[in-house]
């Protein structure tokens, strides 16, 4: 007796994207907080910096601004 296994393999494009999320200013006030703690000075700008180089992300600077003064 021989068993066949199927697989359900996609190779098209669409199964292939990686599904990505706009930062909310909800998730920069929660990633803020403990950079913040140790840099309360810390402006906007270098806090935009700061959590794109550590989550390898891109997020506005609006976005940012919002979050910090949650």
């Amino acid at each position: 007796m021989q068993i066949t296994l199927l697989v359900d393999k996609h190779d098209c494009i669409s199964t292939s994207r990686i599904k990505t999320t706009t930062a909310s200013k909800s998730w920069v006030a929660a990633k803020a907080v403990p950079i913040l703690i140790k840099d309360e000075k810390m402006g906007a700008k270098q806090l935009q910096r700061k959590l794109e180089d550590d989550y390898n992300i891109t997020v506005g600077y609006d976005t940012v601004w919002k979050g910090r003064w949650l």
